[in-house]
């Protein structure tokens, strides 16, 4: 037994220690982060949401760290790009992506799939912002109600467009669910940017869109756009009398846009709690919550768990949603021959 015990207490101790150093340098690690600056890749470009929020996170993150905190923008492939140049960076906390529910969700289940794994790839850090959605429609076309969009969709088939910013990106997907959900059809048409989408509602080339309200907000005051319905799970802050499309019989679609911060998977677990304690303090000051309040938009504080829990909860809702492989950019917002020109009266106005 005196043998036995001889033999086990050096190797039982020997682990103990070997813990004790494991903890004592992951504790340091996370003590010593960051020791040089850290890049936020963004995959949108200047002036954009993500843009915006990346620069008001990294300001207040570097001010904290008294480290350089660099944005660096690679766009294209809605945002797919950046968060392909992350999933391939370096596990060690330094490189981070300005990720979206775009990048991270429904463009990973776009026809033409991205080179990582939305959750495999990724240590997610914790969520910046939720962005208000609503589906727009523009004022000419007859209807005041989502019950009488569909009404008018079954009544004039093949007529009505939607405008979105290509496959993969939420309006689309918007577009995709409600087509499929409310049996009727509704013509997609890409555009580059959000932007011209919502302009091309405006002067009637294409009829409705599911994007950010701020986005909509000045076209709703100068009538030229109608809001039809909340394209999130409760009513907006904002629009209180504006039922969401649940409430008006068409339930199972939410489209509530995020941002948030993900390193890439391998990040050791204290540079993560490390990135996410910092990122919690920065959205807990009362500038930044104001700065984003004021984009009309709704501050999130949430551990890595629970942003990581969002993730997959977006990537399960918009899994089924049916993809049309057959769109192409639209250039400059120039409309398919399809789709009747701007001069053709609404038909039943």
């Amino acid at each position: 037994m005196k043998s036995l015990v001889s033999r086990v207490l050096p190797i039982a101790l020997f682990a103990l220690a070997g813990l004790f150093i494991a903890a004592h340098g992951a504790s340091a690690l996370a003590d010593a982060f960051p020791s040089r600056p850290v890049k936020i890749i963004v995959g949108q470009g200047a002036g954009t949401t993500s843009d915006i929020l990346a620069r008001l996170v990294a300001t207040k993150l570097g001010a904290s760290w008294s480290e350089p905190v660099v944005i660096e923008g690679h766009t294209g492939a809605a945002g797919t790009i950046a968060a392909t140049l992350v999933a391939k960076a370096t596990p060690d906390g330094y490189t981070l992506l300005l990720a979206s529910s775009t990048n991270l969700g429904t463009a990973a289940l776009s026809v033409e799939r991205p080179q990582y794994d939305p959750i495999r790839d990724f240590a997610p850090i914790g969520r910046i912002a939720r962005v208000p959605w609503a589906l727009g429609i523009n004022a000419k076309v007859p209807v005041k109600t989502l019950q009488e969009l569909i009404a008018y969709a079954k009544a004039n088939p093949d007529r009505l467009t939607g405008g979105s910013t290509g496959p993969g990106s939420a309006a689309s997907f918007g577009i995709d669910m409600l087509s499929r959900k409310a049996g009727i059809d509704i013509l997609n048409v890409p555009y580059r940017a959000s932007a011209l989408a919502i302009q091309a509602v405006v002067a009637g080339e294409v009829d409705l869109i599911f994007t950010d309200l701020a986005l909509l907000e000045p076209h709703v005051k100068a009538g030229t756009i109608r809001l039809l319905a909340a394209a999130s799970a409760k009513r907006l802050r904002d629009y209180p009398d504006l039922p969401t499309l649940g409430e008006q019989g068409i339930g199972g679609i939410v489209i509530e846009p995020w941002y948030g911060l993900v390193a890439p998977a391998g990040t050791p677990p204290a540079v993560v709690s490390a990135l996410s304690d910092a990122l919690t303090r920065a959205l807990r000051s009362a500038d930044i919550r104001a700065q984003i309040l004021g984009f009309g938009y709704e501050a999130i504080e949430e551990t890595p768990a629970e942003f990581a829990a969002a993730i997959a909860a977006d990537i399960a809702r918009f899994s089924g949603v049916e993809r049309s492989a057959d769109l192409q950019p639209a250039r400059g917002g120039e409309r398919p021959a399809a789709i009747p020109p701007p001069s053709a009266p609404y038909p039943n106005r």
